[in-house]
């Protein structure tokens, strides 16, 4: 049975047991609610779609991995278990530059060119430090493989280059948030996933949210608030 197959079936008996001993006693319902919620909750720990899963709202620490300086942490194999020390080919600096100048123009804009330099960002990350090209999604089994990414490892290189690109003049309608957002509690009926997100001048949170394309493909960005209301499927996480 396939890793989501099994994390389903495993939920839907917890929450049967939960139902059944509901049903015998009313007057023991407030006292037998919190063994049940805990134990969804370390099941969802252990057998998430990401590999940690902190289920704090999104106040995940992630500065460790989004100093501003020359060397950048890049985390692979899931739930960040590889890090591989980063420094960029002295071209990549003027060729972000040359990205990112559109979007001078206005935050939209910004948004667009970003994309782009997210992406080449990658690119040269990968050229730099010779993995493998990363999949899209979280395959169960590139669990441990050095290249590979889940939404832990994403969010926090995409973090990084967010700050990269911040410390270098190159964001000025946006700023990097070092604390990468979170959904899906698992007994909401959706997989935990996490993304980066910026803040516009205007107060206003995006996700920046490269799980879903392979190694230099465009990141996907969304108001933060739709975000948080989207959900990810079993087949992203099956073999």
């Amino acid at each position: 049975m396939p890793c989501a197959d099994r994390m389903w079936h495993r939920l839907g008996v917890l929450w049967e047991q939960r139902a059944k001993m509901a049903a015998k006693s009313h007057s023991s319902q407030r006292s037998g609610t919190l063994a049940p919620v805990s134990a969804v909750v370390a099941l969802c720990a252990v057998l998430a779609g990401c590999s940690s899963t902190a289920l704090d709202g999104g106040t995940v620490e992630s500065s460790a991995y989004a100093a501003p300086s020359n060397v950048l942490t890049v985390c692979s194999g899931y739930g960040c278990i590889i890090e591989d020390k980063l420094t960029f080919a002295d071209e990549v600096p003027a060729e972000l530059e040359k990205i990112m100048e559109p979007g001078r123009e206005s935050a939209a804009a910004e948004r667009a060119a970003l994309r782009q330099a997210i992406a080449y960002m990658e690119r040269q990350a990968q050229k730099s430090l010779r993995y493998q090209t990363d999949v899209e999604f979280s395959y169960q089994r590139h669990r441990g493989i050095r290249g590979q990414m889940d939404c832990v490892d994403e969010s926090r290189n995409t973090i990084a280059y967010l700050k990269y690109l911040h410390a270098r003049g190159l964001l000025r309608h946006h700023k990097p948030i070092k604390r990468f957002a979170e959904r899906g509690l698992m007994f909401d009926g959706r997989y935990p996933h996490k993304s980066a997100r910026m803040r516009d001048n205007q107060g206003v949170d995006w996700a920046v949210d490269s799980w879903k394309t392979p190694n230099g493909g465009l990141p996907e960005v969304f108001l933060l608030s739709t975000w948080y209301k989207l959900r990810n499927g079993a087949e992203h996480y099956q073999n």
